[in-house]
């Protein structure tokens, strides 16, 4: 083939693979919208990327953010339908727009070609919106809000107590993004007029193996290592009385066995755990760790409501 019809070939292949990968953003939005996952026996959007779609990651969290950006920018959404906007520039488009500025947005990534769209993104993030004014004098772009990154440096230990604490608060009804919850078990802490020393309302997983001694405690990021330190510890022993319809000693020995995650299907989860019984009991299923795995408390629900 000459160099010409390779061109046109390779042109003709693109706008279709543009034009598939549309379809599979807005069909991908309506899976999450209305949660339809679920019925697959995924309990979360994420499980089923994974598992179903052979997402990455950095896949997921495009297609994710850009669904729901389209809740609030119901222009962006219908100038992908139309293959008025690439999905490509939408997902810029979203990082920066809002409900009054998303036509003019769609009209400068339309005019403006991929790599000149993200710099004009990157301009706008990093400025703060000086009044009403939709643009600038600085950039040629709608200019967004300005949000500051805020790094905290944890060791392991820490960062387990950290996502112990965040899990607590949600349990007890608080609700938003994890920056809210950190700010409102600030200022919670702030408002507290107690100042007698109190013990550590979570405790956190640590293991230790018993051939190197090494302790590594349970994370979002993994097991990671900490210090061995048995005089702040509650250690597990193996006796006890059997007070719960599974004996503590088996729920400890099916959590230890499932590394304390999640066994469902793609989700790994390491928050909210829950022991179930694979054969219910209403079926004769017993206590016996055969027939015990580890979900996580969404998972359960989903398990039970299936």
């Amino acid at each position: 083939m000459s160099a010409r019809s390779i061109h046109q070939k390779l042109v003709s292949v693109l706008s279709e693979l543009a034009r598939v990968e549309r379809q599979a953003v807005l069909l991908f939005a309506e899976m999450a919208d209305k949660k339809l996952h679920r019925e697959l026996g995924y309990s979360t959007m994420l499980a089923y990327a994974w598992e179903e779609l052979g997402f990455s990651d950095a896949r997921y969290y495009q297609f994710m953010r850009l669904a729901q950006s389209f809740k609030q920018l119901p222009k962006v959404k219908e100038a992908v339908a139309s293959g008025e906007l690439p999905w490509t520039k939408a997902r810029e488009v979203a990082k920066v727009a809002t409900v009054e500025s998303q036509r003019d947005w769609i009209d400068e990534a339309k005019k403006s070609r991929s790599r000149e769209l993200e710099n004009k993104v990157r301009v706008a993030k990093a400025q703060s919106a000086p009044g009403p004014e939709l643009f600038s004098k600085e950039s040629s772009g709608p200019v967004a809000r300005q949000e500051v990154n805020v790094t905290l440096k944890l060791d392991p230990e820490q960062l387990a107590q950290l996502e112990s604490l965040m899990e607590a608060l949600r349990k007890q009804g608080l609700k938003g993004s994890r920056e809210e919850i950190l700010l409102a078990a600030l200022d919670l802490a702030a408002q507290s007029d107690c100042t007698r020393v109190q013990s550590r309302p979570k405790q956190i997983v640590v293991y230790r193996c018993e051939e190197c001694g090494k302790t590594k405690v349970s994370t979002c990021r993994g097991l990671l290592e900490v210090p061995t330190k048995d005089e702040d510890a509650q250690v597990q022993g193996t006796d006890g009385v059997n007070r719960s319809a599974i004996p503590p000693k088996t729920r400890r020995e099916v959590l230890k066995r499932d590394r304390h995650r999640c066994r469902a299907p793609g989700c790994g989860s390491r928050h909210f755990l829950e022991v179930h019984h694979i054969v219910p009991r209403a079926r004769g299923g017993t206590n016996d760790a055969s027939n015990l795995t580890t979900l996580c408390s969404a998972c359960h629900r989903l398990a039970h409501g299936r």
